[in-house]
């Protein structure tokens, strides 16, 4: 399975992931997050970090020839439904999606 995390924060849902799955795909646009992740993860498993805007993301890409994306996240308030349709528009490359989301988005 390829696991890919949608907002990683500062690693509350990531490290537990990774030390579980061993390797770990993030997407993350805010690039001050990138080194402490880099840096944290490294003694954990093998992180690769997408630095990018999720909503440009191309899932069926990022999947490859490889099995279906696995995609987990604790979805930011402010753009919870865009990236719900967006991950649904490339639904043919994911397998499931488990996300968390606000009590006032859903």
């Amino acid at each position: 399975d390829r696991l890919v995390e949608i907002g990683p924060g500062q690693g509350a849902i990531t490290f537990p992931l990774l030390r579980r799955h061993g390797a770990l795909t993030v997407i993350e646009f805010d690039r001050d997050l990138i080194a402490p992740l880099t840096a944290a993860a490294a003694p954990i498993g093998q992180l690769e970090i997408i630095h990018r805007d999720v909503l440009s993301v191309d899932f069926g890409a990022l999947r490859g020839d490889g099995a279906p994306l696995r995609l987990v996240g604790n979805l930011p308030y402010n753009i919870s439904s865009p990236i719900l349709f967006h991950a649904l528009e490339h639904a043919n490359a994911i397998a499931d999606m488990h996300f968390m989301l606000q009590k006032e988005v859903v």
